[in-house]
């Protein structure tokens, strides 16, 4: 007669095995439960003022899935600088985690372009923890970042792609988040000197996701369940 401690261990282990173990890697648009995407302006090209992006490699969300690095989804402007447009990112299942992330910023280190997003984890779209800044081109044609001082992410540099790309590398550590927020905060001028700008360019973006820790917690659950029936077994 089979122990019902190992019958009760089988199935909890098989209900729970497969996801608990298994990461969700999202780098599509059906990869996501929402993708809500605010677009802030450029400057025109004078440089005088602010206008709509209207270019479709540069304001179609999808760009950022395509796999082309010559097509982007640029976050745009704001009517003041620093206040620009933003993307929110909800993952699906909801009920993962956000594990970690890479995000492909398309900014020529050498143009003189100053760009800069913050990122920030939160719960279905809300609920936000803001964790730090990428910056591109920064004084010095250098990429780079800051980190706020919590403890939910940090934010670093991954391996360079050419002088024209620059991946920035998210790693959760703590926190069950299942969304993500960039915003713009750009700075510009209206006097001729920022012309044809339009903010932070994201051209590849990919998240990692796993089950959220009750579900590994049941795995856990399971394999001292198993263990008790191998002892009652012996």
């Amino acid at each position: 007669m089979k122990s019902p401690f190992l019958a009760i261990a089988l199935v909890v282990m098989g209900a729970v095995g497969s996801a608990a173990n298994a990461d969700v890697v999202h780098n599509t648009v059906d990869a996501f439960d929402i993708i809500n995407a605010s677009q802030g302006k450029k400057t025109n090209d004078a440089g005088t003022a602010l206008v709509p992006i209207v270019d479709a490699n540069r304001n179609r969300v999808e760009n950022m899935f395509d796999g082309s690095l010559t097509t982007a989804f640029s976050l745009g402007l704001g009517d003041t600088p620093g206040n620009g447009g933003s993307l929110v990112l909800t993952i699906k299942p909801t009920t993962n985690v956000i594990a970690s992330g890479s995000l492909v910023e398309w900014t020529n280190l050498n143009s003189g372009h100053q760009e800069s997003a913050t990122v920030s984890l939160g719960v279905d779209g809300g609920s936000w923890e803001e964790i730090g800044t990428l910056k591109n081109t920064q004084p010095g044609n250098v990429a780079s970042f800051s980190n706020l001082l919590q403890p939910y992410a940090l934010l670093s540099l991954g391996s360079a792609v050419n002088t024209v790309h620059t991946t920035f590398v998210l790693t959760v550590l703590s926190g069950n988040f299942n969304s993500l927020r960039f915003q713009d905060t750009s700075p510009y001028l209206l006097n001729g000197t920022t012309k044809d700008r339009d903010g932070f360019d994201i051209a590849n973006l990919s998240v990692t996701s796993v089950p959220e820790p009750t579900a590994l917690a049941l795995a856990g659950a399971a394999l001292l369940v198993l263990g008790a029936a191998r002892r009652f077994k012996a």
